[in-house]
């Protein structure tokens, strides 16, 4: 079994000394560190191969270069921008119980159930988040975009 040297002496009368740089690498030099022989087995395209590999892993968008974090969505839920395999729970406000008394069974009525004899409006089914921002015919369908004339204007009739 290989036992290391120390790396001071330490004489009896005095402080350690300690060897000099010349020293140590000396010492590693004579002892002996076999290298294992050890094959292994290459194709001959190897380096044709790994160009091509990195190559398709450069073109790659960020998300399918790192796919353990998933795409970016708009999550209906939430209204916000987040990763794909971030998964939002839609909770609903309960806002009455029904309970009918002969057969003791309970109906619980939901926010986004709109109330009995009600019509469902445009934001009740998309959400209002549908709806934000710039309409897109801003002065309604029957109503065509009046000519923007002045009233000091005359008409002229040829």
């Amino acid at each position: 079994m290989f036992e290391p040297e120390p790396i001071f002496s330490k004489d009896a009368a005095g402080p350690p000394v300690f060897p000099t740089y010349d020293e140590i690498l000396a010492a590693q030099e004579t002892q002996e560190h076999p290298e294992p022989e050890i094959e292994f087995p290459v194709a001959s395209n190897l380096q044709a191969l790994v160009a091509k590999g990195l190559a398709e892993i450069r073109n790659r968008s960020w998300s399918g270069r790192h796919p353990e974090f998933g795409k970016m969505i708009k999550c209906p839920v939430c209204s916000r921008r987040h990763r794909d395999s971030i998964k939002c729970e839609q909770r609903f406000v309960q806002l009455w119980v029904d309970e009918d008394i002969e057969s003791g069974e309970r109906t619980i009525g939901y926010a986004t159930l709109p109330p009995e004899n009600q019509k469902m409006t445009p934001k009740m089914l998309f959400g209002a988040a549908a709806f934000k921002g710039k309409r897109r015919t801003p002065h309604g369908k029957g109503h065509p975009r009046p000519l923007h004339k002045h009233k000091h204007e005359e008409k002229t009739d040829d």
